[in-house]
């Protein structure tokens, strides 16, 4: 909840009259939207870490979730490059975990919104840009494949072995 596009949706959930909570690793960061609008005060921030399954099924649990938007994520492709096992442990893991809650405990799950990257696609060269939705996922570099393995491990939650109402969309960096 604490990144850009976290915060604006909170941001405009809450403005909407939503009753939004949303998970952060971190306790301030000053130079973040979420904080610096002050809209920490208006929807309720949950200190944690995305891969702490106790944590995201007591949130869910409680808070009777219907709707999930999932965005948490490390980012950054040169981070990733140095840090491939943080990146997967946030995307990847963080992922899976989600999932396994909302699947644990779906009964008043009406919509999972998880969002990728166009990375995901890797590399198809420039004669075929822009992408399209059918190209097969052919990550290769850490990011990348953190996208594209989030996007497989939904499509498997979604499928009718879980039937799980989830939706991807892919954001260009």
């Amino acid at each position: 909840i604490s990144g850009f596009v976290g915060s604006n949706l909170a941001k405009n959930l809450a403005l909407n009259g939503a009753n939004v909570f949303g998970i952060t690793q971190k306790k301030r960061k000053l130079n973040s939207l979420l904080y610096y609008e002050k809209i920490d005060k208006k929807v309720r921030v949950i200190f944690g870490d995305i891969s702490n399954k106790k944590l995201l099924s007591k949130v869910v649990v409680k808070n009777k979730i219907q709707i999930c938007f999932h965005l948490a994520a490390q980012v950054e492709v040169g981070a990733a490059k140095t840090n491939p096992y943080g990146t997967w442990e946030s995307n990847i893991r963080g992922t899976y975990t989600l999932l396994e809650v909302l699947r644990e405990n779906k009964i008043n799950i009406k919509s999972i919104i998880i969002a990728s990257s166009d990375k995901a696609y890797g590399e198809h060269g420039i004669k075929k840009m822009p992408y399209k939705e059918n190209y097969e996922l052919k990550a290769k570099f850490p990011y990348d494949v953190s996208k594209a393995c989030t996007e497989l491990i939904a499509r498997s939650y979604t499928s009718e072995l879980y039937n799980l109402p989830i939706v991807i969309t892919r954001f260009t960096n």
